[in-house]
């Protein structure tokens, strides 16, 4: 078979294809076109072993023709490893890349790149990195193909960013040795481009003097933690009266705590609420809760702030408590001996486990720098009951969302599995004591 003369065919037939689809206004799609003829040609021409030496020049010198017809359905050709062993290749590649029509999806495209060589990345230089961010925003891809980099080609990658100022979500990259020490000495640089405060307190958690130099740029920048804070993911679902109420508390709260910008963290939320901690605080933004209103009590967190706002068409309901220790090994006798105590006030703690429990780092009581002593109602709770204040070393409920009146008819051991396994016990203590005072 001739390529060349098969190629230029088919050269011709898209050619027609394509008037059509402009006469008709058919808009082609990476997913979802087929060009299905390409696809079996070139794995044809690759499959002749006696000619595949050839076969493979042909296909180089047709890279404009070939990568303009590349789609996600024909895309294997890409991992034709003999491409990769002609030393003509990168650079066809590179000036081809223009004739890729779906720039959107040069991520994935270079992606299946590195699915096809390995580890061995000796394939990629500063030209083909150009290249890759002429794709636009495409943080999936970026963090994969950078983490799977040498650490000489992820420097390299990260000089790329910053001489063609791309902003990049830094969530994930695995910086080590030649990058680390990179990303270190322009870090000023990095979060000017990126603003991308809480990726690189986690990359530098460890190394004093980076945090040093990243509390000091922000404290430089300081409308910079803001916008850092409102660019999280956490918080793209919410409207912009939202995201300046959250920003209000949040500055009201560094104010106060004299907190710097690596005091501020994004915890995992539960199944409701997104958490940032600022310094000894924390905010839980999010849903509805199970339970708006129940009775305050001493075996919950104290909270600072707690309010449903509806603002801008749109629901939130926010939370402000002290910060616990939750880095402990919690047993079910302690979650159990937590759920006893709800229980003696006549209420239920219905998810009592040991994710929604924390070791009081102070005592059970507000602690801020002025005066601030929200009543019950203002906290959307019910009257104070119980009489305990919990110290500091005491286990205490931090999730409030699902505490009921033991009389709740919203109460199932369905729902809440916890609850019918603590309150089985409790019962059973019960039952045990009542035929104990016979």
């Amino acid at each position: 078979m001739n390529i060349q003369l098969e190629l230029d065919k088919l050269r011709d037939e898209y050619l027609e294809e394509e008037l059509l689809f402009k006469e008709y206004n058919v808009c082609v799609n990476f997913q979802y076109q087929e060009y299905d003829k390409l696809k079996k040609l070139l794995q044809i021409a690759y499959d002749d072993i006696a000619n595949r030496f050839d076969n493979v020049n042909v296909m180089i010198d047709n890279l404009p023709f070939i990568l303009k017809y590349t789609t996600a359905n024909n895309i294997s050709w890409i991992g034709f490893e003999d491409l990769y062993r002609n030393p003509r290749f990168i650079d066809k590649f590179v000036d081809a890349l223009k004739y890729f029509p779906f720039t959107n999806d040069r991520g994935e495209l270079f992606y299946l790149i590195f699915e096809t060589i390995g580890h061995d990345d000796s394939f990629f230089n500063k030209k083909m990195f150009e290249e890759l961010f002429l794709c636009g925003k495409d943080d999936f891809h970026y963090k994969k193909i950078f983490n799977k980099l040498s650490d000489k080609n992820k420097r390299i990658f990260l000089e790329v960013i910053l001489e063609k100022k791309i902003c990049v979500d830094f969530n994930g990259y695995r910086i080590t040795g030649e990058s680390y020490y990179y990303v270190s000495k322009y870090l000023d640089e990095f979060l000017d481009l990126t603003n991308d405060l809480f990726s690189f307190v986690t990359i530098f958690k460890n190394d004093s003097d980076c945090i040093e130099k990243i509390n000091q740029y922000y404290s430089n920048h300081s409308s910079l933690i803001g916008k850092a804070i409102i660019n999280e993911h956490h918080l793209c679902k919410y409207n912009d009266e939202i995201k300046e109420l959250i920003l209000l508390i949040v500055n009201d709260i560094i104010n106060n705590r004299e907190a710097k910008a690596s005091d501020l963290q994004w915890l995992d939320g539960g199944a409701f609420s997104d958490i940032l901690v600022i310094k000894d605080k924390v905010i839980k933004f999010g849903d509805d809760r199970d339970t708006e209103k129940f009775p305050n009590n001493p075996y919950i967190m104290v909270p600072l702030l707690r309010k449903k706002f509806t603002l801008g068409g749109r629901d939130i309901f926010i939370e402000v408590t002290e910060l616990g220790d939750c880095h402990v090994d919690f047993s079910c006798d302690d979650c159990y001996d937590l759920y006893k105590k709800f229980r003696h006030l006549g209420l239920v703690a219905a998810d009592m486990h040991d994710q929604n429990i924390a070791v009081l780092k102070k005592d059970n009581v507000i602690h801020w720098k002025g005066n601030l002593a929200p009543s019950d109602e203002s906290l959307m709770l019910e009257k104070y009951i119980g009489n305990e204040v919990l110290k500091a070393g005491d286990i205490v409920l931090i999730d409030g969302d699902s505490i009921f009146r033991e009389d709740d008819p919203r109460l199932c051991f369905e729902e809440y599995p916890f609850y019918k396994m603590y309150e089985a016990r409790y019962q059973s203590e019960l039952m045990l004591k009542k035929i104990k005072s016979y």
